[in-house]
């Protein structure tokens, strides 16, 4: 499963930016599920903010994921 868009929440005025960077991070990587990307989404969100060169990083909030629709063809 691939995602293609992630809205941030309740993460304070700049939190669109965040957003962004986890996108680019996760462009085009494939998950086996949607439970994958919820466990690793405070690393993420901290990555993110650490590639922005934030010192701190919102303790509120998160991402959530939309996700490419899949068929199971066989």
């Amino acid at each position: 499963m691939k995602i293609l868009h992630i809205e941030p929440t309740d993460m304070g005025s700049s939190q669109d930016e965040i957003a962004e960077q986890v996108m680019d991070m996760v462009a085009g990587r494939d998950f086996p599920s949607c439970d994958e990307f919820e466990a690793i989404e405070g690393q993420l969100v901290t990555q993110a903010c650490q590639r922005l060169g934030w010192a701190t990083v919102p303790q509120t909030g998160g991402l959530i994921a939309s996700w490419e629709e899949t068929t199971n063809e066989q």
